[in-house]
């Protein structure tokens, strides 16, 4: 776990301002103004809750987000509400995970209707990873989360050790995002069947060297990408840009610094929300403000 500083973040509303959009729907606008120049620093996580290394907003409980924590914790996902400017986080213990390398979650509706969490290995082990899919519990009441399925994988071909902080919910397929320079983007087709699956490359997002967050802006016009120390947005072509529009390209906007602090979750948080949630290694959480 990094030191705890304070991290001056006003220069993130600059960079965020043309991509804060909501869901078309989920709050009855299709696209919010600029972010206000305040950035609230909501305090930390509660004491033993540090080295969060993912985070992902609920799209069916309202203002509820899903964190994880990295190796050397329990296999558990926490729910995170904002309750009066401040984190309140519920521990739910996924049943039949094992937590070796926990890196990112992202999320998903299955055919059923209901939330899917996508919990990511990383490779670091030297072993073949997992993708851990649990049935997104209730959020205030569950203690267990039931383990839908343990997908192994591997990369294709000769790639070999790729080591895996990021990845995203993106088209109906998750994409896998490299911690090397260039961040390498990487698709499942499916994830069906016994595996190993192999996802398929992409192609590249230059200039943000060894990434721990990858976020699209609610109408797919932008990516938000962290590495830790700072943050970059990669513009597409508009609303509605596929994963092809941002590969070969450098950051549209210029970097914002997070110094002293180890930044490695975030998401625009809640869905249908301007604001953007960064939670730090730290256990310190910020709120970006838009409106």
């Amino acid at each position: 776990m990094r030191r705890r500083s304070s991290v001056p973040l006003a220069g993130v509303l600059l960079l965020l301002s043309p991509l804060l959009t909501p869901p078309v729907g989920a709050t009855g606008r299709s696209h919010c103004g600029p972010p206000s120049t305040h950035v609230q620093d909501l305090s930390s996580l509660s004491h033993g809750l540090s080295e969060a290394s993912g985070l992902a907003s609920s799209w069916l409980h309202a203002g509820v987000g899903w964190m994880i924590r990295d190796s050397g914790h329990p296999p558990s996902i926490y729910s995170l509400r904002i309750d009066k400017g401040r984190p309140v986080v519920r521990e739910i213990r996924v049943l039949g995970a094992d937590n070796t390398d926990w890196e990112d979650i992202s999320y998903s509706r299955g055919p059923d209707g209901r939330g899917r969490l996508w919990i990511v290995e990383s490779m670091q082990s030297h072993r073949d990873p997992y993708i851990y899919e649990v049935l997104e519990p209730d959020p205030d009441h569950a203690t267990t989360a039931p383990l839908l399925a343990r997908h192994r994988y591997q990369y294709p071909g000769k790639v070999g050790f790729q080591n895996t902080e990021a990845s995203i919910w993106f088209d109906d397929h998750l994409i896998l995002a490299t911690k090397g320079s260039p961040t390498r983007l990487y698709r499942f087709a499916t994830l069906d069947g016994p595996g190993p699956h192999w996802p398929a490359y992409v192609g590249d997002l230059h200039g943000e060297p060894r990434i721990s967050m990858l976020r699209a802006s609610p109408d797919h016009s932008a990516l938000i990408a962290s590495d830790h120390q700072s943050m970059a947005v990669y513009e597409g072509r508009g609303p509605g840009s596929h994963l092809e529009d941002f590969v070969g390209k450098g950051p549209a906007y210029g970097k914002a610094i997070f110094r002293g602090d180890n930044v490695e979750a975030g998401d625009f948080f809640p869905v249908g929300s301007c604001d953007v949630v960064m939670l730090a290694e730290s256990r310190r959480v910020y709120r970006i403000l838009g409106h």
